[in-house]
């Protein structure tokens, strides 16, 4: 309790003096590399979409919430980030209001000014959401039907890109385990986390790493954003990750 993919993230603020990502540590001539998908939903949404001012913002290295920021005029990037996912979501001004912390008449404006600024998104939405309504069903990128009823047409855009993202996991983490390296166990797949994979890495194998990446971007066929990664790494435990690959002497043993 909790189940592994409810463990608090490293950037939470975790209750009492336990974290317990710390407890998670490498076996001796391993570390840990956690591979994690970029904003792998809101990607997805937008390449369905095909928002091009956003898609190229995001390709010359701006950060899809900070771009979405900058279009909105916002002061910081979380709200940006929460009104992305939550409108993606279904959720309505009243909910959005409460997100944000904000009235409902600035939640409203703001809603409004999305839908305005980022017309190929609304389109999408909006066109998804009648498709479910009309047929009753949705097929994601992999060939997932998706059901849904007059009542839950709401939920569609949501549905078609969450599932779009578990499959594509799901086809990378079979591809990984196909791999050489994985079968002579230089690198163990340990846990699936949402978006992220947490990795064993043998020291002296650091080069499987990019192909691991490669075969976690190459499931979704993208017309306009390919799905990218980042990884992470840690000698020590799951708890303390760091960009830099460590050396064999750092090791926790």
């Amino acid at each position: 309790e909790p189940n592994l993919q409810n463990v608090p993230k490293r950037t939470d603020k975790d209750s009492g003096a336990y974290k317990v990502r710390k407890c998670f540590v490498p076996r001796d001539g391993y570390f840990f590399a956690d591979l994690d998908y970029d904003a792998a939903e809101y990607h997805m949404m937008v390449d369905y979409a095909g928002e091009m001012a956003l898609i190229d913002a995001i390709k010359n290295g701006t950060d899809v919430h900070t771009a979405t920021q900058h279009m909105l005029g916002l002061d910081s990037r979380d709200p940006a980030k929460t009104i992305n996912f939550g409108l993606l979501y279904g959720m309505g001004v009243k909910a959005l209001a409460l997100k944000l912390r904000r009235r409902e008449w600035e939640a409203k404006v703001l809603r409004t000014k999305y839908f305005d600024r980022l017309r190929k998104v609304t389109e999408f939405i909006f066109a998804v959401k009648d498709a479910a309504k009309d047929t009753g069903y949705l097929m994601n990128w992999f060939g997932r039907y998706l059901q849904y009823d007059a009542q839950t047409s709401y939920k569609a855009p949501n549905g078609l890109i969450q599932s779009g993202v578990g499959d594509q996991s799901k086809v990378a983490m079979v591809s990984i385990s196909t791999m050489d390296e994985y079968r002579i166990a230089v690198i163990r797949m340990l846990l699936q986390v949402h978006d992220s994979l947490l990795f064993e890495v043998k020291y002296g194998f650091e080069n499987v790493i990019p192909e691991v990446q490669r075969q976690m971007e190459a499931p979704y066929p993208f017309k306009h954003l390919k799905q990218t990664t980042s990884a992470q790494y840690s000698a020590l435990n799951w708890g303390e990750l760091s960009d830099t690959i460590p050396l064999k002497n750092a090791s926790a043993t």
